[in-house]
């Protein structure tokens, strides 16, 4: 059953009580959204669903801090991600920064037809809080944090509605190197037809922009490696369907220019 949300019932309580999870996070990334809203007046406004210009493009110089993309890049990007890849960087203490990479691996054993896998990547904590500031020293030790990898077959279907949805959201946006990145962050990124490597970050989460709900179904990507193997099929539709449904709401809106 699909609610208003185009999301099966099974999957929204899960979703809900993920909200709940990290209702914090949301709060702060309100805030953030009236001064991404400041940077980005000068700009042509955007009508409509993607009015928020939710995703920036990085160009030469990464939005996210040079310090922070290294590391991430280093600990969570370690697998391949030729269909997609969801990278969450967290803003709330105790809480770990995560990614979810779609890939291509036919070859390996208990592989469903077509050959996709997940492979899920979670540090411990949060690699910015690593990283000592001009006023503050680093609150964790870079050699504490622990890397947890966790991979799964994934339904062919599941996996190309994933990339289509993501490289529409990417092909749509701009690049923009000014932009200031939502607090949480989330950085998406997939390759196009080709074969170009296009990398978005996330400049909004507000509930009107479709970026509050691919963060959750980023973070849903990120939880699949550990749902039990007999319910896997049906997370992978409800993943499906909430995907299908973004999609088809982000190929009614115009590219950004």
């Amino acid at each position: 059953m699909i609610n208003d949300n185009g999301i099966g019932s099974r999957a929204y309580v899960r979703l809900t009580h993920m909200k709940r999870k990290f209702h914090t996070l949301l709060t702060v990334a309100l805030v953030v959204v009236a001064t991404v809203s400041t940077v980005l007046s000068s700009q042509p406004a955007e009508q409509g669903w993607n009015g928020e210009y939710c995703i920036v493009r990085e160009g030469y110089d990464p939005i996210v801090s040079p310090a922070v993309t290294r590391l991430y890049e280093h600990k969570l990007c370690v697998t391949k991600d030729e269909i997609a890849r969801y990278v969450f960087l967290t803003n709330a203490r105790g809480d770990g920064d995560r990614s979810a990479a779609i890939y291509h691996a036919p070859e390996r054993a208990r592989s469903l037809s077509g050959g996709y896998w997940v492979t899920s990547t979670e540090a411990s904590d949060s690699f910015s809080a690593a990283i000592p500031t001009a006023v503050e020293k680093a609150r964790v030790d870079l050699r504490k944090i622990k890397i947890r990898r966790t991979d799964a077959p994934l339904p062919a279907s599941t996996a190309e509605v994933v990339h289509e949805l993501w490289l529409t959201m990417l092909e749509k946006s701009r690049t923009f190197e000014k932009a200031v990145p939502s607090a949480p962050t989330f950085v998406i990124s997939a390759k196009d037809h080709a074969g170009i490597h296009l990398k978005g970050v996330s400049a909004s989460v507000g509930a009107d922009t479709p970026c509050a709900q691919l963060l959750e179904l980023g973070l849903w990507l990120v939880q699949y490696p550990h749902v039990p193997p007999k319910k896997r099929l049906d997370a992978a539709r409800e993943i499906e369907s909430a995907a299908q449904h973004l999609l088809q709401k982000s190929k009614k809106t115009r590219k950004v220019e």
